[in-house]
């Protein structure tokens, strides 16, 4: 699957959380999800927006990266964040895992590793009670 056919599945199933998802489907729109966000971010800083908000910290205390989101890229993520969730969905079908692992990720780090960690493995290699694997779907 090319990032620009995976891409578009993605966003043609929107909100479609059933059947199963293949690994590149699934990173090549992760990917996609990232760069739109980190495009946004840019633009949200060349045009002068200001972050959403600004968590206080002491004065002596200087992170290494800044990670606020400003208005665009926050809409951006927003936007893309149901068909990010419904991908994931599908993903974890193909692992033969349930919807439900998704909620993993309100566990900061520990969930993303989880998650990632789930979707990174091999699919099954035949029907699985979400349906046929991601090569014999037929759309």
């Amino acid at each position: 699957m090319t990032p620009a056919e995976a891409v578009q599945r993605c966003l043609s199933r929107y909100a479609d959380f059933a059947g199963r998802a293949g690994q590149a489907e699934f990173w090549w729109f992760l990917l996609f999800v990232c760069v739109v966000c980190l495009v946004f971010s840019i633009l949200d800083s060349a045009l002068g927006f200001e972050p959403l908000w600004v968590a206080p910290r002491p004065p002596e205390f200087e992170p290494m990266f800044e990670t606020r989101p400003s208005p665009l890229s926050g809409i951006a993520f927003l936007a893309l964040l149901c068909p990010l969730l419904a991908v994931g969905a599908r993903r974890l079908h193909d692992r033969g895992r349930d919807a439900f692992w998704l909620v993993a990720l309100l566990l900061p780090i520990v969930g993303l590793v989880i998650v990632l960690g789930f979707c990174a493995l091999e699919g099954e290699p035949e029907e699985n009670r979400f349906g046929p694997p991601p090569g014999r779907q037929g759309g």
